[in-house]
């Protein structure tokens, strides 16, 4: 199974500012995994070939679930947590959709070819 990572990715960072408006602090080493989880499914985009970056998403994004599924279920409560726990998971089984990337220079094309 493919995971879409960005859109768990996406979850997550809406569950961070559900916590933040709520008044939870959380360690800017959680932030750092958000942010350093972004970047590399960013390179896994480009480079899709290596199983490096998915292990390292996989490690940051599960860094960032446990601590905030944690600070979820004591600001919130437990049915709520369960509401972003299935959230979480719709996001894993969602299809990747396709994004149509901007057109970049490709060398050697001639001017009147696109």
């Amino acid at each position: 199974m493919v995971v879409n990572y960005e859109a768990v990715w996406k979850v997550l960072a809406e569950l961070v500012t559900e916590l933040r408006k709520a008044g939870e602090g959380l360690p800017p080493s959680i932030m750092n995994d958000l942010r350093s989880a972004k970047t590399t499914i960013q390179i896994l985009r480009v480079d899709k070939d290596n199983p490096y970056h998915v292990s390292r998403i996989e490690e940051f994004l599960g860094n960032v679930e446990l601590y905030v599924m944690r600070a979820a279920q004591k600001k919130f409560g437990t049915e709520a947590a369960d509401g972003w726990l299935r959230r979480l998971g719709q996001a894993r089984a969602e299809n990747h959709k396709k994004v149509r990337e901007e057109t970049r220079f490709i060398p050697g094309i001639p001017r009147d070819r696109h």
